[in-house]
């Protein structure tokens, strides 16, 4: 009789059990995989307008500086054009004040000679008076103002006592930087209303690149973890801010990229 014991083929049912076991740890795990596949689009559209976000921030930062830069060019130039009008508003009330003196001084004087007094709008070299003089001096802008005045009847003027009254009147025939300073104030105002608006802007880009960043970052995480509660949780948690930033995205004002 032949000692040698069968060998057994094929493996036990508990060496069946371990390879599975086995199989099934090093096995990736289809909702795994769906997670980290869902995370990965997530993170692809998330770094996209991330990228657009913070370009549009900066675009409208530059927009921003631009306005405020013209506003504050048209500021300056408003004030100097403003300090001008006002100078020359001295300069015609301080010669119309001294023509009315000599032409006061002179209708008296000729009136006590028993003489016509001299015209005080015309200046005669052969014959020279001292309102003539002034007269001769007003500024090309001021004359027609005067001559209308006195046809009015000069101190008898029933619209006025001077020239100078309706004062807006007078700024607008006379004075024209009056209304050059008005006219860049108020484009300076409306420049930098508009800096403001794009200030806002950019900040609006700059928070939603904060929400993006959050995406990334929830996207990212949610492949790290192991319960699947927390894997679902990380992933929807990405989702929502993500819908969110791009419906800040859709609303948002685009400036143009040349």
């Amino acid at each position: 009789m032949s000692n040698e014991q069968p060998i057994a083929e094929g493996p036990t049912d508990d060496s069946d059990r371990l390879v599975q076991r086995i199989v099934d740890r090093i096995s990736p795990d289809d909702r795994y995989l769906r997670v980290e596949l869902i995370a990965v689009v997530v993170l692809a559209i998330a770094g996209v307008l991330t990228a657009w976000a913070a370009l549009q921030s900066a675009k409208w930062s530059g927009e921003q500086a631009i306005h405020f830069s013209e506003a504050g060019a048209n500021r300056s130039e408003s004030t100097r054009l403003d300090g001008r009008a006002a100078a020359l508003v001295v300069l015609d009330a301080q010669a119309f004040f001294q023509w009315g003196q000599a032409s006061q001084s002179e209708a008296i004087e000729a009136g006590l000679a028993g003489a016509e007094p001299p015209d005080p709008t015309v200046y005669d070299p052969n014959n020279p008076t001292l309102s003539g003089y002034f007269f001769a001096i007003f500024r090309e802008e001021f004359k027609p103002r005067v001559r209308t005045w006195l046809d009015g009847g000069g101190p008898s003027n029933p619209i006025g006592t001077s020239p100078f009254v309706p004062y807006e009147e007078y700024l607008a025939e006379s004075v024209p930087q009056a209304a050059e300073a008005t006219g860049l104030s108020q484009i300076a105002d409306e420049k930098a209303t508009e800096a403001r608006s794009d200030n806002q802007n950019s900040d609006n880009y700059v928070f939603t690149v904060v929400i993006l960043a959050s995406v990334l970052f929830f996207a990212g995480v949610s492949t790290k973890m192991r319960s699947h509660a927390s894997q679902n949780f990380m992933v929807i948690l990405a989702i929502v801010l993500l819908a969110w930033a791009v419906v800040r995205l859709m609303v948002l004002p685009i400036h143009p990229i040349p």
